[in-house]
């Protein structure tokens, strides 16, 4: 390989990304290494396969459709843009990618250099940060309207309604227990129905059957307390409505149903049922746990408000009731000084209420509020009641936060006298979006939340670090602003695809950094309509960008670079060849006519000219048969291996001969190759090691054997050897290891057997040490691809001479 070669094939196998180069019929030529970890091939699979090898069947049409159109304008690009596209590996699993196409112009014809990178974690981390968002949204709907309604059947309906918006599912229902003594749950008759006409028959039969504690799904969960999914409900032999139904198709599958909790007691249990088979989604049931305690505490207001009611409005009386809710519920005076502290505010806190009674409320909980104390107490003043968010530390250093409702408490005459406060435990809640924060903070991808109307909503960090830019300069104004004005057509484009319900992949254009630079930016966005918001993705490509205008830029020096070399080699074989001929000539017949008239030292001289004109002949000529092996070689065909090395043994008869050489051959097996250059270098190699031999006859054995996809032809003889430093330094050009006194030869045969043995897709190298003989081992591919006679030029395959 030339030395200007170097940087590309650096570049071409240190890319993050799996590349592959493409010719215009859609050969596969190059790969890099990367495509082994992706693919699971080696890299001497692909090359001569077609690209669809890397696609799954099932779009390789498409694909095909969409290489023709490309072929037909290329240019640098993403490919399938809007598209999920997909590769397949050796095995046969699929995954998604992105794809960024470069055309690569060879000899008149346009090649594609393709960048190819798995984009599976993207999707997933994209996917989860959604389903994350979308989950918590619903957890704090719900528990909205729990803390604000005090309607068990409005608040069970609306939860109906929002869970199976959620999941997509069609049916939802609410069993309750029986008023009558045996722990029966019975239908409390509140649904969600997509379509009651298609589930009718399972609503009859569901409102007609009634559940014992570890019956069926909801016996389960009231047994368990906990909640509990199944698969299939046509095949669970415990799903008691099956049974009932006389062999009908009830039309659901899936299901999954969640207690509400009001401390250990199951007052309801919410079902839901899907039309399709499901597998259980443990994460999405630990969030019911959370929205179960947040309908429990519906329940446990509606039942406090019946009996508070009931009773009389002393302060004590109403506290008997209040020790039943896990809510904290603090009585104090208006100086701070705990009056009242129910066994929700033990659990929470972890005080007992004797500890607890006569301390200041936010010396004893190190109070963190969210402004400062005075205007807290101003707003209650002056509203009667306050609401927010509080951290307190428990009584074991723990931090927990708190959504904190403060009443004032009046007497008869209106006159303050004290504050009743009720605080409910979010911590868990407050750590899972803390996670989900954390996770969007610390993004090296740029995330971003943006509404249609073209403003950022939210951004990530990212954004920061890789424009330059604060967070309240992007939020500011319009994105498009920050768009470089060549790319604001395509963007706007893009975007109103977005407001569509069309989600963006790969989509690329520039952003103008704080320092008035610009990047290029990939992104992938998904619009949620009905939030008016899309969720976005954005990766700075600048980098690759910059590596393949490197690329284009060394494979159009590497053409340059051919051309000179072979406008060299047809000066060396046209232009030089005449003058030294004359040379020779003319010094020739002066040795001839004037040997022995001039003086010994002007015969020596003659001599001495006479051998350097033919000695540079020889190396043109060996010049010309280098330049030649990729110039001029014959088309690729099936060639008997022992017809080649007969042919070989033929032109070397006469050396045979005279050095009484000794060879011993076995069966050699059937090759793909260039019949002329393979006959080349086995005459070459048993030609050396004829040549660099003992005194007594060379002893040359030449064997073969099939290792994986590759045959190991083997040449050992007896001769001087080399030492092992030189094992590499003897294939280059003009590398000689000893005078041409000792050894004739211009020190090119071995690099012209190498470069035959590389034309071939093999290699070739040897073991040896000094007076133990040599082994040449010669590794050619079993599966060789055929060649055309004259091989265009490429980035692998500079001509040279």
């Amino acid at each position: 390989m030339l030395s200007h070669e170097v940087p590309f094939q650096d570049l071409f196998e240190l890319a993050p990304d799996a590349t592959v180069i493409v010719d215009s019929q859609g050969v596969i030529q190059l790969v890099n290494a990367q495509v082994e970890r992706w693919f699971g091939y080696q890299p001497q699979e692909l090359p001569g396969q077609p690209i669809e090898i890397l696609i799954p069947e099932a779009i390789r049409e498409l694909h095909q459709r969409h290489r023709s159109t490309y072929s037909t304008n290329p240019r640098t690009r993403p490919m399938g843009q809007g598209l999920d596209l997909l590769a397949r590996r050796k095995d046969g699993s699929v995954f998604p990618v992105e794809i960024s196409l470069s055309p690569l112009q060879v000899k008149g014809e346009y090649w594609v250099i393709a960048s190819i990178r798995d984009v599976s974690e993207q999707r997933q981390t994209l996917e989860s940060l959604r389903q994350q968002s979308l989950l918590f949204q619903l957890l704090r709907d719900i528990a909205i309207a729990s803390n604000e309604s005090v309607s068990t059947h409005d608040t069970l309906q609306f939860a109906l309604d929002r869970i199976c918006a959620h999941t997509g599912w069609p049916v939802g229902h609410v069993y309750l227990p029986a008023h009558h003594p045996g722990g029966e749950m019975v239908s409390a008759r509140i649904w969600h129905l997509d379509d009651p006409e298609r589930f009718a028959i399972f609503r009859q039969i569901t409102e007609m059957t009634p559940l014992a504690p570890s019956v069926g799904l909801v016996g389960t969960v009231v047994t368990t307390q906990s909640p509990q999914w199944i698969s299939d409900v046509s095949s669970d032999p415990k799903f008691v409505r099956t049974q009932r139904s006389n062999g009908m198709d009830l039309g659901v599958h899936g299901a999954f149903a969640f207690p509400v909790l009001v401390g250990p007691e199951v007052v309801a249990v919410l079902e839901f049922f899907s039309p399709h088979r499901a597998d259980p989604d443990l994460a999405f049931l630990e969030a019911m746990i959370q929205i179960g305690i947040q309908l429990g505490r519906v329940v446990e207001r509606e039942r406090a408000a019946g009996v508070m009611a009931e009773q009389t409005r002393h302060l004590r009386e109403q506290a008997d009731l209040l020790d039943q809710t896990h809510d904290a519920i603090v009585v104090r005076s208006l100086d701070g000084t705990i009056r009242y502290w129910n066994r929700g505010a033990e659990a929470v806190y972890g005080w007992s209420a004797e500890q607890a009674l006569g301390e200041r409320s936010h010396i004893l909980l190190a109070t963190t509020f969210p402004t400062s104390h005075e205007e807290i107490e101003q707003i209650l003043l002056r509203n009667g009641r306050w609401e927010g968010e509080l951290r307190h530390r428990r009584h074991d250093g723990a931090v927990v936060t708190v959504e904190s409702r403060w009443t004032l408490q009046r007497d008869e005459q209106q006159t303050p006298i004290g504050i009743l406060e009720i605080n409910s435990d979010i911590t868990q809640r407050k750590r899972a979006e803390e996670e989900a924060n954390r996770f969007f903070n610390v993004s090296i991808d740029m995330l971003c939340i943006a509404g249609f109307d073209g403003y950022f909503k939210r951004i990530n960090p990212s954004f920061e670090r890789n424009l330059g830019w604060r967070a309240e300069d992007l939020t500011a104004v319009p994105f498009l602003e920050f768009v470089h004005p060549d790319d604001r057509a395509a963007t706007l484009a893009e975007m109103e695809k977005l407001t569509g319900g069309t989600p963006t992949f790969y989509f690329t254009n520039r952003y103008r950094c704080a320092d008035g630079s610009y990047k290029w930016l990939q992104w992938m966005a998904i619009p949620y309509i009905d939030d008016g918001l899309m969720y976005g993705v954005a990766r700075d490509v600048t980098d690759e960008k910059r590596l393949q205008e490197a690329l284009v830029h060394q494979a159009r020096e590497l053409k340059r670079s051919n051309d000179e070399l072979a406008q060299f080699a047809y000066v060396a074989s046209h232009d030089l060849q005449e003058p030294l001929r004359m040379v020779a000539s003319y010094m020739q017949l002066l040795a001839r006519r004037y040997r022995g008239q001039l003086d010994a030292t002007a015969d020596a001289f003659i001599a001495y000219a006479v051998d350097g004109a033919q000695r540079m002949q020889v190396l043109i000529w060996d010049l010309l048969a280098y330049s030649h092996v990729t110039t001029r070689g014959n088309p690729f065909t099936l060639v008997e291996g022992d017809a080649v090395l007969q042919r070989a043994l033929t032109n070397l008869k006469l050396a045979i001969e005279e050095s009484g050489a000794i060879l011993t051959v076995e069966s050699l097996p059937t090759l793909v190759g260039d019949e002329i250059q393979l006959v080349q270098l086995f005459q070459n190699l048993i030609s050396n090691a004829i040549k660099f031999r003992y005194r007594e006859p060379p002893h040359i054995h030449i064997s073969a054997e099939q290792d994986n996809q590759q045959w190991i032809i083997t040449i050992r003889d007896n001769g001087i050897g080399i030492d092992p430093q030189y094992a590499e330094r003897i294939f280059l050009v003009f590398q000689r290891l000893h005078t041409r006194e000792e050894y004739p030869g211009t020190g090119i045969g071995l690099a012209i057997c190498k470069k035959i043995v590389e034309r071939h897709g093999g290699r070739i190298w040897v073991e040896s040490q000094p007076q133990e003989g040599a082994t040449f081992y010669v590794a050619l591919p079993v599966n060789a691809t055929m060649q055309t006679a004259y091989p265009p030029a490429s980035i692998g395959d500079a001509v040279t001479f």
